[in-house]
């Protein structure tokens, strides 16, 4: 059965079950790699291993690598110029994603502790849209689009860290919301999905099911019209589908 010796960002069991849709627990190992280091990547937050003579670096060495695992694992890390190569652990061999030769420079040494405090908040909503992604976008394509996926999660992350007042508002949460379908219309620079749902509507009904688009991108300025004679702003409420797709909690 193969082996796939994980460094770097999917030792952290968040990301890991994101990747692969849980936590293989009990064919997880803790495993050092001799004669290699892990470096961040210059410009960037993510690893490369290298080879480094007398250095070790710290891994997980996942076991009995189901094919549904291996094909998961292939779609996050192959589409962003890795290569799956064998080295030795241990007497045994395993499989490594390597960077491919030259396409980033090194660093200095990479930590998984500043990475999650930093980076994790982050690219946890990323790795979700990249593996909601399997199966609609070939992995090769990825990296064009990678771009704006970080746009997105970056605004989903501050959507959920720093959610708007709901002092002056209905306090419909995202969880008010009824999805009963979706799916993925157009990706480019921007995304578009298509969803079925039905939401509660300020006579405390429920809205009929009814099917929307929601475009989806980063966040945006807001021009909000006033009156400075009869000093006003008129402000409508209602429930938007932009902050649905954000993650916003009130939308």
């Amino acid at each position: 059965m193969k082996q796939v010796f994980l460094y770097g960002t999917l030792r952290h069991l968040g990301l890991l079950e994101i990747v692969l849709g849980h936590v293989p627990h009990d064919r997880l190992s803790a495993v050092s790699l001799d004669g290699y280091c892990v470096a961040r990547a210059e410009g960037h937050d993510f690893p490369l291993i290298l080879e480094q003579s007398g250095s070790s670096c710290d891994g997980l060495l996942l076991s009995e690598v189901t094919p549904a695992e291996q094909a998961r694992l292939d779609y996050y890390e192959l589409g962003f110029g890795y290569r799956l190569l064998p080295v030795e652990i241990a007497g045994q061999e395993a499989l490594v994603y390597f960077p491919e030769p030259d396409l980033w420079q090194a660093a200095e040494p990479w930590s998984l502790k500043e990475w999650s405090a930093l980076h994790w908040p982050v690219t946890q909503h990323s790795a979700r849209e990249i593996m909601g992604l399997m199966g609609q976008v070939a992995p090769h394509e990825l990296g064009r689009y990678f771009g704006r996926i970080r746009v997105r999660a970056y605004s989903t992350f501050l959507a959920q860290s720093n959610p708007s007042p709901a002092t002056l508002r209905a306090a419909h949460s995202i969880e008010s919301v009824t999805l009963r379908g979706g799916r993925l219309s157009h990706i480019g620079y921007f995304r578009t999905d298509t969803l079925r749902l039905s939401h509660p509507r300020y006579d405390g009904t429920q809205s009929d099911e009814m099917e929307r688009e929601v475009f989806l991108t980063g966040d945006a300025a807001l021009v909000l019209p006033y009156d400075p004679v009869r000093d006003r702003v008129l402000i409508i409420e209602q429930f938007r589908m932009g902050p649905l797709g954000r993650g916003d909690p009130l939308p």
